[in-house]
């Protein structure tokens, strides 16, 4: 009895000796989660390193040649340039070397001209001379200069230069790589401007005099016409757009006459917040009024926080009168608004938010 006594108080005492030692270490072990949890986040830059990549002029027709400046900005200083432009072989070519005129010297990889026009596509990959590794360029930078010529002898052709994001690289001298937003070149080869051709007036003859036995009376000669010049029978309409990409995709815009589609244009770009619309020209072979024409957008694309592709119309304008998309008279659908979301009305908005049209 003593024995077992002894034992369940040596057992007490035991476990009270080990009370402050448990106590310690979960009092460490709280303590070093705390300072795990207070460890900085260790998150790339690149989450936040924007750049934009500019090809300018953002319109220009061929010929002559057309020289188009690849630029980009960015805050953030940069170090190396890896940018594939593509272009349509069959209706534009480049005509000279390509021209490296920016800070990013150090050539990576040689261009190919015949290569370029053979493929369609143009790679370039700068760095920065080691000369300059302290001195890393930011804001607006130029890169390169393309010169480019007409490949095809048909008219109004149109090949619009962009960049490939999806292959195209550009890193900061912290190894920081970009998020890209790419701006294009649209490139209008043989344009030509509708003309109406004058019909010459038509003279009605002076009937000759005719004897009778009555006094001869002179007949009075009819007054000298012209046939009338006939009304112009074709319109040209312009579209005046601009858009923003989700997933790498630009909106799809449509031109519709009386309901018919008669055009369609991809990859519709621009800069809205520079206010810095595309132009797209399309020759009607019929007369046409503002209220016979709709621009739809098609392939609308959202997701909450992470992407929305809309579509930008400033204006149409029918050979020559403007007719704004803000205007009270323009009809929309697919604009959006809090009180109606994207239904329809008189929105007095330049954007398509959702899939629809202007009606102007």
């Amino acid at each position: 009895m003593k024995k077992a006594l002894k034992y369940i108080l040596d057992k007490n005492l035991i476990m009270v000796l080990m009370l402050p030692g448990l106590a310690i270490f979960i009092i460490l072990v709280v303590f070093v989660s705390r300072l795990d949890n207070k460890k900085p986040k260790l998150t790339s830059q690149a989450e936040n390193s924007q750049a934009q990549v500019y090809l300018t002029p953002a319109k220009a027709n061929l010929p002559p040649e057309s020289a188009v400046q690849l630029s980009i900005y960015t805050e953030i200083p940069v170090s190396f340039a890896h940018f594939e432009i593509t272009f349509d072989k069959n209706i534009v070519k480049l005509s000279k070397d390509i021209s490296i005129n920016g800070p990013l010297t150090r050539v990576v990889k040689p261009i190919s001209i015949s290569q370029a026009n053979t493929n369609g596509r143009v790679i370039i990959i700068l760095g920065l001379d080691p000369s300059n590794r302290n001195n890393p360029p930011t804001g607006d930078i130029n890169l390169a200069q393309l010169t480019f010529t007409t490949n095809t002898s048909s008219l109004n052709q149109t090949s619009t230069i962009s960049c490939d994001v999806t292959k195209s690289q550009l890193v900061a001298k912290s190894t920081t790589i970009f998020n890209i937003a790419a701006f294009s070149s649209v490139l209008t080869v043989n344009p030509v401007s509708l003309t109406n051709t004058p019909i010459p007036p038509t003279n009605t003859p002076v009937p000759t005099r005719t004897p009778t036995p009555k006094p001869p009376t002179q007949t009075p000669a009819p007054t000298l016409t012209s046939s009338p010049t006939p009304i112009q029978q074709t319109s040209t309409i312009k579209v005046y757009a601009a858009g923003t990409e989700a997933q790498g995709v630009y909106p799809t815009m449509q031109l519709l006459i009386n309901d018919q589609k008669v055009a369609e244009w991809t990859n519709v770009r621009g800069n809205m917040r520079q206010r810095s619309f595309q132009e797209y020209v399309y020759f009607a072979p019929i007369k046409v009024i503002s209220s016979q024409v709709k621009v739809r957008f098609t392939n609308d694309a959202y997701r909450a926080w992470r992407y929305d592709r809309n579509l930008a119309i400033d204006r149409i304008n029918i050979d020559g009168i403007n007719y704004q998309s803000e205007a009270s008279t323009t009809y929309s659908v697919g604009s959006w608004d809090s009180s109606t979301g994207c239904d329809a009305g008189y929105k007095k908005s330049e954007w398509l938010h959702c899939n629809g049209y202007f009606q102007y």
